[in-house]
């Protein structure tokens, strides 16, 4: 079976196609949502073994981190603003609308649980506490999408030969603005709160 070395994971909307292209820009043959979909572990394998990628970028990976697919793969756990991730999720319609996405968040974390409202921001926190478990006994590098990637690759101990202003840039067309205000659930606005801290956005 071919063997991933990187996996990059996120919630979406964080800028796995971002780091993606930049695998690919350094030599490292990486696929983005080649391998891992939203049909399951058994396609995943089949996938894999019909390319030859050293490295995979997809939010869909996360049920599977801990899986004998992924047993010798460095985890890349990757991450942006929260409010601008959201407000993304907001833009896609996410969860405003039955999709294929969702079910498959639903199988892992029950989303549908949660009212519509609080979707967006409940996967969030979820989806991310999810990796994090998931990457226990692994290998694992957190890595903001606003950092440099250079940081990032010195981490995995890659050398950066073709310098390039490779900045993630943020700016963003979503027309829906999310913010911390928007959230009418105390407990969930603290839980958020925290993972920004967390994750090294502090206002």
């Amino acid at each position: 079976m071919v063997m991933l070395k990187y996996i990059v994971v996120g919630t979406g909307r964080c800028g796995t196609t971002y780091l993606s292209r930049m695998f690919n820009f350094y030599g490292i043959k990486c696929g983005h949502e080649n391998i891992f979909t939203p049909y399951g572990y058994n396609k995943a394998i089949e996938l894999l073994n019909k390319n030859s990628f050293e490295a995979e970028s997809s939010w869909l990976s996360a049920p599977f981190l801990d899986s004998d697919l992924l047993k010798n793969s460095a985890i890349i756990h990757i991450v942006r603003d929260p409010e601008k991730t959201i407000s993304s999720f907001i833009n896609v319609k996410l969860f405003s609308k039955d999709n294929i996405y969702q079910d498959f968040i639903n199988e892992f974390i029950h989303i549908k649980d949660f009212p519509v409202e609080l979707r967006d921001v409940i996967y969030f926190i979820k989806w991310n506490e999810f990796i994090i478990n998931k990457s226990i006994g692994k290998r694992y590098i957190f890595h903001r999408v606003e950092d440099n990637i250079e940081i990032l690759f010195n981490k995995l101990g890659l050398k950066l030969e073709k310098p390039i202003d490779n900045r993630f840039s943020n700016k963003t067309t979503n027309t829906i603005k999310f913010s911390l205000d928007d959230i009418n659930n105390e407990r969930i606005k603290e839980m958020l709160i925290d993972m920004k801290k967390e994750f090294g956005y502090n206002d």
